[in-house]
């Protein structure tokens, strides 16, 4: 759906991998990060925690879309939320409002 939309995806196995594909930086330009809390290696939680202290990565918004309850606390990493199972049409709704053009 993403893609159809014209957006470009760049996935990770587990959440370790996703947070060093970002540190690594490369030639991928993140604009918008849709996280499960429920990653193998390296949880939501901590993932957002790590993105929450790297200076170059914290602005990055994020889409938790997630069976899990929504956060006790905000973050303020976290765009929006997804409680699975979710419409297709309000992810569509989240990145058309936080990945400009």
């Amino acid at each position: 759906m993403l893609e159809d939309m014209r957006q470009k995806v760049v996935e990770a196995p587990n959440g370790r991998a996703a947070f060093d594909l970002l540190v690594s930086g490369g030639d991928v330009a993140v604009r918008l990060i849709l996280l499960d809390l429920r990653m193998p290696v390296m949880n939501g939680w901590d993932f957002l925690d790590r993105l929450g202290k790297h200076p170059r990565l914290s602005d990055i918004p994020v889409v938790v879309a997630s069976a899990v309850a929504a956060l006790a606390e905000p973050h303020p990493s976290v765009v929006g939320w997804l409680q699975a199972p979710y419409a297709p049409a309000q992810l569509r709704e989240l990145v058309q409002l936080h990945v400009p053009g």
